[in-house]
């Protein structure tokens, strides 16, 4: 059977619009009324129509791809979400392009690239200061969704805030219910954006009286001592909160437990807290297809889909 190829005049007469309205929902432009687009997207899907991504890409002389910054030493951490946002991407008839900064000095020469490339779309994760003046002038004339950065005072970068306060509240209150005295270790990676959000919301959340926080050296018997002196003044088993897995382990079988407050998934036997990434995958595709004329501060809250603790 031969495949009828439709126009949008075709979906415009069906769907009772504008072929410039038609135009509009295939392109994520414009504001149109949540009845008119599912109208429009329901005559769509009942004639299979099919949207060429290169074609549109021609005629609006710009890239339908999304590229994705981060640095190498947060791949870890970034690859969930980048699954998630290839898949949503695919379902929205748009590539991604991962892009790793292995050094500071390689970011001019990427984003020169992505202009190039007329990519017009940027996702940049992780707190990099040194970025902001590059991705300042890059957001000048194209759209960047900045994931846990600094904040920025463009209307065309929208920053996205990771929720930690309610992730550490989580956390601490978890180590309660299971028995456990929760301990907060920061070390040094921890931007200072983070650690105001963090260290107040562990002590809101702490029963005990002074909270016990500590801060991750270099020298491991000090910490270790200082993590003895608290098991011994508590009397309870431990939970260590950190952001991710240290370069060393304190290990004090059956009295200490771990947890991060980033995803880190590779360890088993720790709390780890889970992002449902294709949620915040499809909320930024969201803003991607429909950005708007203000800095739009968005927080998604850490999800704690499993967590579980040894004893």
């Amino acid at each position: 059977m031969t495949k009828i190829n439709y126009s949008i005049n075709d979906i415009a007469t069906l769907a009772g619009v504008a072929p410039s309205t038609v135009s509009r929902v295939i392109n994520h432009q414009g504001r149109i009324s949540t009845t008119t687009r599912q109208r429009v997207l329901a005559v769509i899907a009942d004639l299979d129509y099919q949207i060429n991504p290169i074609a549109r890409s021609l005629r609006q002389q710009k890239s339908q791809t999304i590229a994705v910054l981060y640095a190498t030493d947060t791949a870890a951490t970034m690859q969930p979400l980048l699954a998630a946002l290839i898949k949503q991407a695919t379902a929205n008839n748009r590539l991604v392009a991962s892009c790793p900064i292995i050094h500071p000095d390689q970011l001019a020469a990427i984003i020169a690239l992505i202009t190039r490339e007329a990519i017009t779309n940027l996702i940049v994760y992780d707190y990099q200061p040194k970025w902001l003046g590059d991705l300042l002038v890059f957001a000048q004339n194209n759209t960047v969704i900045w994931i846990d950065g600094p904040q920025a005072t463009s209307p065309n970068i929208i920053n996205i805030r990771s929720n930690l306060s309610s992730t550490i509240t989580q956390l601490t209150h978890r180590a309660y219910q299971h028995g456990l005295f929760p301990v907060l270790l920061l070390s040094a990676q921890v931007a200072h954006e983070q650690a105001a959000q963090i260290t107040p919301a562990f002590v809101l959340a702490n029963y005990a009286s002074p909270p016990r926080i500590l801060n991750i050296t270099t020298n491991i018997h000090e910490l270790q001592k200082q993590v003895r002196n608290i098991q011994i003044q508590v009397g309870k088993p431990l939970l260590l909160i950190c952001q991710t897995p240290p370069a060393f382990m304190i290990n004090y079988p059956h009295h200490i437990q771990w947890a991060y407050w980033t995803e880190f998934a590779c360890h088993e036997t720790a709390t780890t807290i889970h992002l449902d990434y294709q949620m915040v995958a499809a909320q930024i595709l969201q803003l991607i297809n429909q950005p708007t004329n203000t800095t739009n501060v968005s927080q998604f809250t850490n999800l704690i889909l499993d967590m579980h603790f040894d004893h």
